[in-house]
């Protein structure tokens, strides 16, 4: 199995992850973020969903979040939901500067594997990234680390399953 690389200028997470959906040939695509990890119980699901037969044209997937190499379990951010796998026809991406979403015409279902999302490894860089809030024209919210958490950017790597 090969990969193609492309560069280009980003100008938008939500344009950024299109350019990338509309360069894939698969009929299947599997959208990850450079800070996840796919599980070998999400990997099994998705192998065995695809090989007997596919009930929906896109699924969401949960993501158990790891923040300073420790899940979070409580506060309403240990556990969210994100639609990534998906028929490469029926998606596409919303042209969002930030908090890029696919969107599919038609049936979606949830898996029971989860993604691991390792969002930062040190309190440095998780500093780091909350003060570049402000280059998006957003304040550091003081209270609600769900809302700091997704208002960051994100690093995309997406390809065909």
């Amino acid at each position: 199995m090969g990969a193609k690389v492309y560069s280009r200028r980003l100008d938008g997470f939500g344009k950024q992850k299109q350019f990338a959906l509309d360069q894939c040939t698969g009929d299947w695509v599997i959208s990850i973020d450079a800070d996840e990890r796919v599980t070998p119980e999400l990997s099994r699901e998705i192998r065995a969903i695809l090989s007997q037969g596919v009930e929906a044209d896109g699924y969401y997937v949960s993501r158990k979040m790891y923040f300073l190499g420790h899940r979070l379990r409580f506060g309403g951010v240990g556990k969210d939901w994100v639609l990534r796998l998906f028929r490469r026809d029926k998606g596409r991406y919303l042209p969002k500067e930030i908090h890029e979403q696919v969107t599919v015409n038609g049936s979606v279902k949830r898996l029971r594997g989860a993604l691991d999302h390792y969002s930062y490894a040190t309190l440095e860089e998780y500093l780091e990234k909350a003060s570049g809030l402000h280059e998006h024209g957003r304040a550091p919210a003081l209270g609600g680390w769900s809302a700091v958490h997704r208002s960051l950017p994100s690093t995309a790597a997406l390809g065909t399953v």
